[in-house]
């Protein structure tokens, strides 16, 4: 049985191995060892959540809030990317430009 610390490592594996798919492996293998890199993954899918769940209420406000957790997200995203390519995990070059899809 899964302890729910397990369960919430695994989600935020999933999140950030669906926002970058061609490095799932070296994510998973980074994760393993590097608890900082496990709490960046955490705080993404935590933003994810947050992004996902913004009240409905005045359009002003909840752009402003929308836009707050965006631009966490994508620093988020730059950590990963960052940690990624300091373990050498993988090229500099294939982060910096992920193959499209």
């Amino acid at each position: 049985m899964q302890s729910e610390g397990d369960s919430q490592l695994n989600t935020a594996m999933e999140v950030v191995a669906r926002r970058f798919p061609q490095h799932a492996a070296a994510i998973r293998q980074l994760a393993a060892r590097d608890e900082v890199f496990r709490d960046i993954c955490e705080e993404l899918v935590d933003a994810e959540r947050a992004l996902a769940s913004v009240p409905h209420g005045p359009l002003a406000l909840r752009k402003a809030r929308e836009a707050e957790w965006q631009a966490l997200i994508e620093r988020l995203e730059a950590e990963v990317s960052k940690a990624l390519r300091s373990r050498n995990v993988i090229p500099m070059d294939r982060c910096l430009h992920p193959r499209s899809r």
